[in-house]
């Protein structure tokens, strides 16, 4: 092999495990010279970046490479967080994109992304994820409410602790900690984990969510979950929601509903055995909760205004 092209292989070896790219420091440790560098440069094997960062110009462009050359580029410490470490943490609803990356305050290098400074952000709130340095998973929820509303943080947490990914206790102690007068996403977070009790269970669905927020806004009484009742022919049938007072039962379907003939006959017998046991029925859609939320409200607060009058 040849000095040109040992020199070919120590740089495309050590951008392959970086998605392409490679930083001054590392080619001078594998003995690259700055004579070697701009003939790859010339040739257009490599192009330089912002920083003393070059990029493979035969790897393709990706979010993961324009990151991490974000990250290398704003210098030690700085890491991916919020929507982007949300993306690589692969948070249901963030994508690739934005780039966005928290740094030490008093960082002042100028780099192509949204730039946070910190002045709490601690080894342990650190990890690796793909090679590229990020916010770890409870850090990142936690600057997620300071660009999310209240409603999308609540819609995060709730998948995340679906998915048993988090709980609701270490949010708890890193608000605590991080707790100080103009920090962003104090509130917010606060306001999410503010009805989240011991032993409250959490929503099984985004759909339920958004259908409690509905009824919350509404002005209606909260309804039980996941509430059991008898039917006639001795079997227990489980509801989403309901009213146990008033003897209102709520069930919510999302996209795909039954459309076997067996599912809807199953359907069908389960909601004859509920009104016989005196328990009526009230089924609602994706579309209508998220379309039709007057639609919603009338007919609960109906049925509830029916029961007191029965």
């Amino acid at each position: 092999m040849t000095a040109r092209d040992n020199t070919d292989a120590t740089i495309h070896s050590l951008a392959a495990r970086t998605y392409g790219l490679i930083r001054r420091a590392d080619l001078r440790h594998r003995g690259v010279t700055d004579a070697m560098l701009r003939t790859r440069l010339r040739r257009g094997v490599v192009d330089q970046l912002p920083g003393q960062v070059f990029r493979v110009t035969a790897v393709p462009i990706s979010y993961s490479q324009t990151l991490l050359a974000a990250c290398w580029h704003a210098g030690p410490g700085a890491v991916a967080s919020h929507r982007a470490a949300a993306a690589l943490h692969r948070i249901d609803g963030f994508r690739a994109e934005p780039i966005e990356l928290t740094v030490a305050r008093g960082h002042a290098r100028d780099v192509d992304a949204i730039l946070h400074r910190s002045s709490d952000l601690r080894r342990v709130d650190v990890t690796v994820i793909g090679g590229i340095p990020c916010t770890n998973l409870v850090r990142t929820v936690m600057d997620l409410a300071g660009v999310l509303t209240r409603e999308q943080l609540e819609d995060v947490i709730d998948g995340l602790v679906r998915a048993r990914r988090i709980k609701v206790s270490d949010l708890r102690r890193i608000l605590a900690a991080r707790r100080r007068p103009g920090r962003n996403g104090v509130q917010t977070l606060d306001a999410a984990l503010r009805d989240r009790t011991a032993g409250t269970a959490t929503p099984e669905s985004v759909l339920e969510r958004r259908f409690l927020r509905l009824i919350g806004r509404a002005a209606l009484p909260p309804p039980r979950r996941q509430v059991v009742v008898r039917r006639p022919d001795g079997r227990g049938a489980r509801l989403d929601f309901a009213y146990p007072h008033a003897r209102v039962g709520i069930e919510l379907h999302g996209a795909v509903a039954h459309a076997s003939r067996s599912q809807r006959a199953a359907d069908a017998n389960r909601a004859n055995q509920l009104l016989l046991a005196g328990w009526p029925l009230l089924v609602f859609t994706w579309d209508d909760v998220e379309h039709r939320p007057g639609y919603v409200v009338a007919t609960v607060r109906d049925a509830l205004v029916r029961a007191d009058a029965a």
